[in-house]
């Protein structure tokens, strides 16, 4: 997701780097579909991440089109994909999982990424949210750390045990066919 060139663009101000999946003209370029029908033919997930919106709706609709039954959008947060709560609630609506991402990442301890977590848990709904964890790189803590820490704080701010059980445990398990 690092090599997407939005991310490029947003997180180090690189213009015309990176990695994109839609033409000029907005159509999925023919390796992805191809990547698609391997998604759909193997029943994996397909997640993408670091793109806005525009780009993400026309790929997770393809994704359905070529059968792929497993979606997830990887950082939606402000930092990275930029997506609005909205869009988040909008591709929920049409199954795809939305990642609770990496709490115990040093970009998401400021107070505007808290503030939005709280409010993309409450708004999207934990029923389509699934924990993804930015732990365990040399710069952020490790899984079992980050886990406790965002547990923690989540419960601290008001979001209910059954809430966190499901974005933790519940989705996850679901998501990859688990359960």
């Amino acid at each position: 997701m690092s090599d997407s060139y939005f991310h490029q663009r947003v997180v180090f101000d690189r213009k015309g780097v990176g990695l994109r999946y839609l033409t000029d003209d907005g159509r999925i370029i023919p390796e992805v579909k191809e990547i698609l029908r391997i998604i759909a033919d193997h029943d994996l997930v397909l997640a993408s991440g670091h793109y806005p919106y525009r780009e993400t709706a026309p790929l997770m609709e393809e994704a359905r089109r070529l059968g792929v039954k497993r979606m997830q959008l990887v950082h939606p947060m402000p930092m990275h994909s930029k997506n609005t709560i909205s869009e988040m609630k909008m591709l929920a609506s049409e199954g795809v999982k939305i990642e609770v991402m990496g709490i115990a990442s040093v970009n998401v301890r400021i107070v505007e990424g808290i503030r939005h977590l709280f409010k993309m848990i409450k708004e999207v709904g934990a029923d389509h949210l699934v924990w993804a964890s930015d732990s365990g790189q040399i710069h952020n803590p490790t899984h079992l750390e980050g886990m406790r820490w965002f547990v923690k704080v989540l419960l601290a701010y008001g979001i209910t045990k059954e809430e966190i059980e499901k974005i933790i445990k519940k989705n996850p398990a679901k998501h990859l066919g688990l359960d």
